[in-house]
């Protein structure tokens, strides 16, 4: 079994700051005005590993080569019924 899966390793709140500090290359205040989170909040970090694999992928991967990682995951795991709403 895996052992960081005790709910001390798995759920972190954390505050804007913690979040910047976390991830500093990605834009946490654009990011949660756009997705409409209330400011003021913790906000919940499933997995820190993720955010800073995260982090490093944005200082080593262009911007258009995230791009298109990013859109090949959202062409394969959409159904086809589903990507052709979207694209609409």
């Amino acid at each position: 079994m895996w052992s960081d899966a005790t709910p001390e390793h798995i759920y972190h709140m954390m505050t804007l700051a913690q979040l910047k500090e976390l991830t500093p290359n990605f834009e946490w205040a654009e990011f949660l005005t756009e997705v409409g989170a209330r400011a003021g909040f913790g906000h919940e970090c499933q997995s820190t590993r993720v955010f800073q694999g995260l982090n490093a992928s944005l200082t080593s991967v262009s911007p258009r080569g995230l791009e298109v990682y990013l859109r090949w995951h959202l062409i394969h795991r959409c159904r086809a019924g589903t990507l052709v709403k979207i694209c609409e």
